[in-house]
């Protein structure tokens, strides 16, 4: 599976290029046009591709296990579960 090193890209870009008067979206921007410069291919000299794709890697991953079946649910509604529990209780002692 191909994967882009986006940590690599980020640490690159930031060892090059100051934040002075940066604002995030600025940097943002900076970095993506930077990603999207024009260079010479690594491999063959001759060509070039964008910076982008010299950050493409070739990763192996272990398959994982999707489990769809198991029901999670959300604190709000544990909360309501047991506020409702707790004043049935409270109206049966009474």
């Amino acid at each position: 599976m191909k994967v882009f090193n986006g940590k690599q890209a980020a640490e690159d870009y930031m060892a090059a290029h100051t934040l002075t008067f940066s604002t995030p979206d600025l940097t943002l921007k900076r970095f993506s046009f930077w990603l999207g410069d024009i260079v010479p291919d690594p491999n063959n000299k001759e060509e070039t591709m964008p910076r982008l794709m010299t950050y493409i890697e070739e990763k192996d991953f272990a398959p994982t296990q999707v489990i769809d079946d198991v029901k999670h649910f959300s604190f709000a509604l544990k909360l309501a579960f047991l506020a409702l529990r707790f004043d049935l209780n409270m109206n049966i002692e009474s």
